[in-house]
């Protein structure tokens, strides 16, 4: 129960949401559709439409019945929308270096326009049923804190600020001369709000206060699933973003090339040109970028899910859904990282280094060995588990703030 008399309002201010696509908008979709299955009134505070790497209408069905409140910016992705441009096709370039550097030349973010707007838009709630009785902001972009910090001293109501990654602009690191103003600004935020939630513990402990809420898996979206006919005697799958994980994709395509046995990769989402062009339907297969619903059916209907991620990244939420599968996984990644740590926690399958010799003689291993792999499925990463957690904490809150 609640310490506040009046309806649960909770205002979420994330500037990613559906119809875009990608991991960081499901965290926020997630929350707000289980904080409406469990009596709260969420209304979601985003930006206007903009160009960006990859959408996913189905995700908008996972909002049905909730207010989104969009505000104008004038920022690169929205104006190259306004313009006319929807999409915009990740490279090096536009994924790596360019948001580095548009992130040290518009600080804290690249995203800094849209904050007069979305404050403007917040304001708006005052005495109406929307008015806000907690906010709940969520990074990157760090814009979004700055948002909830102003809008949370308007209304007189807690702020929790929601970390998912290190950075401003997500795992990409910032001009290095700027990292220790970005960390005193993420500290900055985080003192400032009344609790802090992030989705990787790297960052509680850096922080060293706030409650660790990784990402999940939804048991409803890894149920009756479509089945995909996948060629191969031994399938390996992989769906979701390849962006900045170049090296370690060729790396294991290569490995895979080159085993005598019919094996294969199926891939399918946000993939670079580097790796398209290893597409070649006998061992390496492209499946185009699928939606949230047919990526899981086409992950499910593989023997082993193959994980990589950029190195000392933390684990992503792609780990999260393998879990939710039940499908071993297959990594080729550092074993000193947060996802190998999960991996071998709960026995969810092999880590293997992400170089090629090393990868080539664990495949063959297992190819002479067999699959003896039953990972669990495990209830406290589920979207309404940690949704659950997320509610304790408001409640708390609020009931500070009453008394």
């Amino acid at each position: 129960m609640s310490c506040y008399s009046g309806k649960n309002t909770v205002l979420i201010i994330s500037y990613y949401v559906p119809p875009l696509g990608r991991g960081g908008v499901k965290r926020v979709t997630k929350f707000a559709k289980y904080l409406k299955k469990y009596g709260w009134n969420p209304v979601i505070l985003s930006v206007k439409p903009i160009a960006y790497y990859a959408f996913d209408e189905t995700l908008l069905d996972e909002l049905d019945g909730i207010q989104v409140i969009r505000a104008e910016s004038f920022d690169l992705a929205r104006i190259l929308r306004i313009l006319g441009k929807k999409h915009i096709k990740p490279s090096f370039f536009t994924e790596g270096l360019s948001r580095s550097v548009l992130n040290a030349v518009v600080f804290p973010d690249a995203k800094l326009p849209w904050v007069p707007f979305a404050i403007a838009e917040g304001s708006k709630l005052k005495r109406t049923q929307l008015q806000p009785s907690i906010i709940f902001s969520t990074s990157p972009p760090y814009s979004a804190h700055i948002v909830g910090l102003y809008l949370a001293k308007l209304y007189r109501v807690p702020l929790v600020v929601d970390f998912r990654d290190f950075w401003p602009t997500g795992i990409v690191p910032s001009v290095s001369l700027l990292r220790p103003l970005y960390k005193k600004i993420r500290n900055w935020i985080a003192r400032e709000a009344d609790a802090v939630t992030a989705v990787y513990k790297d960052i509680v402990d850096d922080l060293g206060f706030g409650i660790h809420l990784p990402s999940g898996y939804d048991p409803v979206e890894v149920g009756d699933l479509p089945e995909f006919k996948l060629k191969g005697a031994i399938k390996f799958a992989f769906a979701g973003s390849l962006s900045l994980k170049e090296k370690s994709t060729l790396e294991f395509i290569r490995a895979v090339k080159n085993i005598n046995s019919d094996i294969t990769l199926h891939l399918a989402g946000v993939i670079p040109g580097k790796v398209l062009r290893e597409v070649d339907g006998k061992k390496v297969f492209y499946h185009g970028y699928l939606t949230a619903r047919m990526a899981l059916g086409m992950l499910n209907s593989a023997d082993f899910l193959w994980y990589t991620q950029p190195k000392e990244a933390p684990a992503s939420l792609k780990l999260y859904e393998y879990i939710g599968l039940g499908k071993p996984v297959f990594a080729t990644i550092d074993r000193n990282t947060e996802a190998a740590r999960i991996i071998d926690k709960h026995k969810l399958g092999v880590i293997v280094e992400p170089e090629y010799r090393k990868i080539y003689q664990t495949l063959n291993s297992l190819i002479s060995n067999g699959f003896s792999f039953d990972p669990p499925k495990l209830i406290e990463f589920t979207r309404s588990q940690l949704t659950l957690q997320l509610i304790n904490l408001f409640n708390d809150l609020l009931c500070k703030n009453r008394s």
